[in-house]
């Protein structure tokens, strides 16, 4: 990852080889992401799209033909055998696949190595208005250039860096500096074992008190759509209710719980290892156990 310094512009954020390749030629950290995509991907061309892909990040700007892989019927997450059957039977006429590591709704982790060996992609990645990251192997550097820059003009460094334009923006740079220093400190492995076990004590919570078989007839029930398997998830779970979601929302928003609503039914909680504790996960079952009654009332 290259932040900007006092030579050339840029300089390197060494010691967070975890988050980033093991050569620092093949990173950029640069604009947005819809920029990015766009010196990326010429009109045109067929991407495989995760369904529902996230809003924050929009492919309006292409002329493209986006082959959506859908989950079997019944069903709210994808398989990854399903996801690999559509690279298989479509092949080279797939120029694109373009996946999050996790799905913004259902809160499903992607299996993005075997998914990556399958297609052998070019990976990029960002948050919602954050800066974009761009990786590209280095056996790529003189073949994989911007899509829509006029060649004859310009004369671009190979790899990467080709597709940077001027320097990323400082003040996201600053927070994300800052970010990785406390992520540093922590650990992802300390990190993602509070994870799965703050995530399951959550699970645990809303099936023990709010699923179908432990509900009253007039109780509200509540789903959980996110995958149960630790290994296909993050820290999010993203929960449906047999009532519409709109008052419960506003309910929980009242009583100062932090959650995020997605259309068409959905409100995505996630209790964040880093600053929550399984004290924040009790509290939150009976917050919204007190919004429940509010709503059914």
């Amino acid at each position: 990852i290259y932040l900007p310094g006092k030579s050339r512009g840029q300089r390197k954020l060494a010691g967070y080889r975890p988050w980033v390749a093991e050569d620092y030629s093949n990173v950029l950290l640069c604009t947005g992401l819809d920029l990015i995509n766009h010196l990326s991907f010429p009109p045109y061309i067929l991407l495989l799209l995760e369904p529902s892909f996230t809003p924050t990040s929009h492919l309006d700007m292409f002329q493209c033909h986006s082959l959506n892989s859908s989950p079997p019927t019944g069903e709210d997450t994808l398989r990854l055998e399903d996801i690999l059957e559509v690279i298989e039977n479509e092949g080279d006429s797939i120029a694109v696949i373009l996946f999050s590591g996790l799905h913004f709704y259902t809160g499903q982790l992607f299996n993005m190595p075997a998914i990556t060996k399958a297609g052998q992609a070019k990976y990029l990645n960002t948050g919602a208005g954050g800066l974009a990251g761009a990786f590209v192997h280095e056996k790529h550097a003189y073949t994989i250039k911007p899509a829509n820059i006029n060649f004859s003009e310009l004369q671009l460094i190979p790899g990467v860096n080709g597709f940077r334009i001027s320097n990323p923006p400082i003040l996201l740079v600053c927070s994300l500096h800052a970010s990785l220093e406390i992520f540093k400190q922590a650990t992802m492995k300390a990190l993602r074992r509070k994870s799965i076990l703050l995530t399951g004590y959550l699970e645990y919570m809303i099936k023990h008190y709010f699923s179908q078989d432990k509900a009253e007839s007039k109780k509200t029930v509540v789903n959980i759509i996110t995958p149960s398997c630790i290994e296909e998830r993050g820290c999010q779970l993203t929960l449906t209710f047999s009532i519409p979601i709109k008052h419960i929302f506003q309910e929980l928003e009242k009583r100062g719980v932090v959650c995020d609503k997605r259309e068409p039914d959905g409100i995505r909680v996630a209790p964040v290892p880093l600053y929550n504790s399984f004290h924040d996960v009790y509290k939150f079952i009976n917050l919204l156990t007190s919004a429940l009654g509010s709503v059914e009332t």
